[in-house]
């Protein structure tokens, strides 16, 4: 027996079985049996669209072991997460973000059990939530995102500037005794969005120079509580968030 006849069974003796239990001698009401059932058809076949939508992709081919590290972000396995995907979000989704390739890969099983690894179509994913990250897509036609090449970014502060950091990991090789050792090294870019232009930044003086119409008040607020860019990307969002103060 399917799953839909299944529910829909379930529904049909709830309603029948209830009077008994509650003592009540009541005879089921035929119509209000069809819409129960009805309703249940309903809600599963929509929640089964809904679900169809998100296993929506291509085969994903992963890079070929055996390597050190993984070309992942921040883990090597499936960790829960939420997407935004045609415009639903959907939540507890094993996923991994492939650094590689810029791709989100989610899996998933179907009704024998065979395990397919799929990557999602990059352009109908708006946002994702993973290891306590916030990642958004930038496509080619953002408005406050001139200069940056299309993609997922990180999403570290949103206010009325930005900051985004986009993270991405690329091969290396290293022959060593005759045999070919792969690792992957990662690189992350920082970027402040504002006023229709995303600015790369880099270090202290670079976040000043993309401020400057308040650097001296910047400059004054990094003194007093100490940013010293020990740690960059707390440090590039500390002065940002002051700064959208100050307008």
């Amino acid at each position: 027996m399917g799953v839909k006849r299944t529910v829909i069974l379930l529904i049909y003796l709830a309603v029948l079985i209830a009077p008994d239990i509650f003592g009540q001698p009541i005879t089921p009401d035929s119509s209000l049996v069809t819409h129960a059932v009805a309703s249940a058809a309903s809600n599963y076949d929509a929640a089964m669209i809904n679900q169809l939508r998100l296993y929506n992709g291509v085969e994903y081919n992963a890079y070929p072991e055996p390597y050190e590290d993984f070309p992942y972000f921040e883990s090597e396995y499936w960790e829960e997460g939420s997407i935004c995907y045609y415009g639903e979000w959907y939540h507890g989704v094993p996923m991994q973000y492939d650094l590689l390739n810029d791709l989100l890969v989610i899996e998933h099983y179907n009704q024998s059990g065979y395990g397919v690894v799929l990557q999602l179509h990059t352009d109908k994913v708006d946002a994702f939530e993973l290891l306590g990250h916030s990642f958004i897509r930038i496509s080619g036609d953002s408005s406050d995102a001139s200069g940056l090449r299309p993609g997922f970014y990180d999403l570290l502060y949103d206010g009325e500037s930005r900051v985004v950091c986009k993270k991405r990991k690329d091969v290396l090789e290293r022959v060593e005794s005759g045999t070919v050792s792969v690792s992957f090294v990662e690189r992350t870019h920082y970027y402040i969005m504002k006023d229709g232009a995303a600015v790369p930044v880099r270090n202290k003086g670079t976040v000043l120079k993309a401020l400057a119409d308040k650097k001296k008040a910047l400059k004054q607020f990094a003194r007093k509580e100490k940013v010293f860019f020990i740690d960059k990307e707390e440090s590039i969002v500390q002065l940002v968030r002051y700064y959208d103060t100050l307008k």
